[in-house]
């Protein structure tokens, strides 16, 4: 996977960090000097899970030094010791987490092939009011058309099946709404009850990546923000990913102007298998299918 994973990089080079970004290593890392991460090119530190930031000489000689967050290890995420194991992690995040309820306008956005999108733009964030559950997040139908502010806009795009009431999706969006971004969550087809009208759901690229062009043309002609940018988790990290690499041969509207990818499988066919095992199968696919 590397190629096209160098690809996407080079592609997001003049709108992204342009970086691949590891924070849960298979051993501790604290050994490691304090400051200046390393840069580390080679596949088998990546296969490793060491952690670190792996990209280009140019793009670390022109953005490490704009982020203190990833040249001092002090300031990388370490997990407490009982949730060091990955699935404790993930398990506890998506049952235990509270975050703020928010109050969401839905716009349907129309897909060339009869599809349709659920844009949910935030209305209001509610820290006050915080939920762990899907009941966090409220809707209603957006009744007059956006009215251009000025303000920069985030798209967020959450991971596989899931959609704008996901208590991670939430807390990204109610951080941005008080930060004074415009924020909305683009659910894929067919996820966060968004209406079913077309044959094709969504995959990783094909089509995926043509929703999230429509869904950016479609925000920069209504609100005409100076700034568009995007966060996208797992599947949709991916997404995101090949969205930025398609879009260095496009022009037009449909442009992001910056993009974030977090836990983005780059090898899908290993991602798709490890979801047969039997842990998989019994714990994270009846989530996903809500059962």
């Amino acid at each position: 996977m590397v190629p096209p994973a160098q690809r996407c990089v080079r592609a997001a080079y003049a709108v992204a960090t342009a970086a691949a970004i590891v924070t849960t290593p298979r051993a501790p890392t604290r050994a490691q000097p304090t400051t200046n991460v390393p840069t580390r090119r080679d596949a088998a530190a990546f296969a490793d899970h060491r952690a670190g930031v792996y990209c280009g000489d140019a793009a670390a000689d022109r953005y490490l030094p704009k982020l203190p967050g990833l040249n001092d290890w002090s300031r990388w995420h370490s997990s407490p010791s009982y949730l060091t194991n990955g699935h404790a992690h993930t398990i506890f995040a998506a049952k235990l987490r509270w975050t703020a309820s928010i109050d969401y306008e839905r716009h349907l956005i129309k897909t060339d092939d009869g599809g349709t999108l659920a844009l949910d733009v935030v209305a209001c964030a509610d820290a006050a009011r915080p939920s762990r559950t899907a009941a966090g997040a409220t809707y209603a139908t957006a009744s007059d058309e956006p009215v251009p502010d000025g303000r920069p806009f985030l798209l967020l795009l959450s991971g596989l099946g899931g959609g704008s009431q996901d208590t991670y999706v939430r807390a990204q969006a109610a951080a941005a709404d008080a930060r004074g971004w415009r924020v909305a969550v683009l659910n894929m087809r067919s996820c966060g009850g968004s209406p079913v009208t077309s044959p094709r759901f969504f995959s990783a690229r094909r089509g995926s990546t043509d929703d999230v062009r429509a869904a950016a043309a479609w925000i920069r002609q209504r609100w005409r923000p100076p700034t568009l940018a995007a966060i996208g988790w797992s599947n949709s990290g991916t997404i995101v990913c090949n969205a930025l690499a398609e879009q260095a041969s496009k022009t037009g509207e449909a442009r992001l102007d910056a993009a974030c990818c977090l836990a983005a499988p780059l090898d899908m066919p290993l991602s798709s298998r490890n979801f047969e095992r039997p842990w998989h199968r019994n714990v994270y696919d009846r989530s996903i299918g809500g059962g």
